[in-house]
């Protein structure tokens, strides 16, 4: 049975009253009320705390190596391992102890599959929380359970569109300091990433307009070349989720403006600054997934390869928390090392996506009225040219697209007057 279907059987109920009240079922009937417990450690617990259990099982002053060994062999299905653990058990003093504690053990739930317990580690994933008291109950095998649980709720695609993906805390977002966001908005970070490999020849083209870019406005710029966490080429693309982090940890609380290796300046005589100097009660800005009116996107649905993002507002701040908290708490090393293949691992966009779906975040996102300034094709400010198969990495035309980015980059630098010279921070993986 699958993890979501093993609940209580009949021979579940038989089992107990046979191994722990040494009789048989007095009727279908209790059974089926039995049938009605959450879990198999339900069922147990049941029999054991009640009175029948207890009048049957031998006195504290009876309690010997041959009962410590019966427990064992009828819980665990197997001898005592060492003459030490049943000397450990005997000092529990009464039968009763012994047969809780090993009932109770991670050993004898090793090998269930409870319901109940796969319920409440579900809730903590999606809910980014413990369930409360009355909600459902979490037990310690639920520690055991979440390495099936992520690569069963993965596989199915059920996280991706969750409205709650990832959350450190359910508390509201802290009120806007209004003044911070005034002191900061004009400090501005332009970031690109990409992996050491593929994506070089492209990221070595569209930063040339970033360069020509921060050297007419003065504004920084910081180059990332490898992956910051991750196994292989592709998880790069989380690179922007952990040079975000990098720069809060760091005390940096201006505006960060991230570019996908394929995406460049067009207009070089725009004003960033001025553009956000106004826009400062706002966390994250962004255009929408779309080629139709704005209207009939969401506004979470956005392209996250060219985004802003203030790291001087609260919010800014905690969804770049909890968008790394995500992969965290979801994946270990071992889970990056076989993805091999793109969405082996959630990607970057859709769990930005279930993020920005959060309430607390909505107020503080902008993706009305800027897909003509940035992030599509034929943006008037930044450009980005998109893979043609937006479903997975590949990219069968990527020397197609890399000619058509190196004529768009020699036609803007043809017409700018800044020299290709430039001090921008360039960092590379070791």
């Amino acid at each position: 049975m699958g993890w979501f279907e093993k609940k209580v059987t009949k021979a579940d109920v038989v089992w107990c009253y046979e191994t722990l009240l040494h009789r048989n079922p007095e009727s279908e009937l209790v059974i089926a009320e039995k049938l009605k417990c959450r879990s198999f450690r339900d069922l147990v617990a049941e029999f054991v705390r009640s009175p029948e259990f207890h009048t049957n099982v031998p006195g504290d002053e009876l309690l010997s190596e041959e009962d410590v060994a019966w427990c064992y062999l009828k819980l665990l299905g197997r001898p005592p391992e060492s003459p030490e653990a049943i000397r450990e058990k005997l000092s529990l003093g009464t039968f009763r102890r012994v047969a809780m504690e090993i009932g109770s053990s991670d050993e004898f739930f090793g090998n269930r599959e409870v319901y109940s317990e796969l319920a409440a580690l579900g809730f903590e994933v999606i809910h980014g929380r413990a369930p409360q008291l009355g909600e459902v109950a979490v037990t310690p095998s639920t520690l055991r359970a979440v390495k099936a649980l992520r690569k069963l709720l993965v596989s199915s695609g059920a996280l991706t569109r969750s409205p709650r993906v990832e959350s450190e805390a359910d508390e509201p977002l802290k009120e806007t300091d209004e003044s911070t966001c005034r002191d900061n908005e004009f400090r501005l970070l332009i970031v690109q990433t990409c992996d050491h490999e593929r994506y070089v020849p492209m990221l070595l083209l569209t930063s040339k307009t970033v360069l020509a870019y921060v050297q007419r406005w003065h504004v920084d710029f910081e180059v990332f070349f490898g992956v910051k966490r991750g196994a292989h080429p592709w998880h790069a693309t989380f690179n922007r989720i952990y040079k975000l982090d990098e720069l809060l940890c760091a005390g940096y609380r201006g505006w960060v403006l991230y570019l996908d290796s394929d995406a460049y300046f067009r207009d070089l005589t725009f004003d960033l600054r001025a553009y956000l100097s106004d826009k400062g009660d706002f966390a994250f800005i962004a255009s929408r997934v779309t080629e139709g009116p704005e209207s009939d996107t969401p506004y979470w649905d956005v392209n996250a390869g060219v985004f802003f993002i203030n790291l001087g507002h609260p919010a800014g701040q905690e969804l770049v928390r909890r968008w790394k908290g995500f992969y965290d708490r979801l994946y270990t090393d071992d889970d990056y090392l076989g993805a091999v293949s793109w969405n082996m691992v959630i990607n970057d966009q859709d769990s930005l996506h279930g993020l920005l779906k959060l309430p607390e975040f909505e107020p503080y996102v902008l993706s009305s009225g800027t897909k003509a300034l940035f992030n599509c094709g034929r943006a008037r400010v930044i450009r980005q040219a998109l893979r043609v198969n937006h479903a997975s990495n590949d990219d069968d035309n990527f020397q197609n697209r890399l000619d058509r980015v190196k004529a768009e980059v020699d036609a803007v630098l043809a017409n700018s007057c800044i020299p290709a010279q430039s001090h921008e921070k360039i960092e590379v993986a070791e």
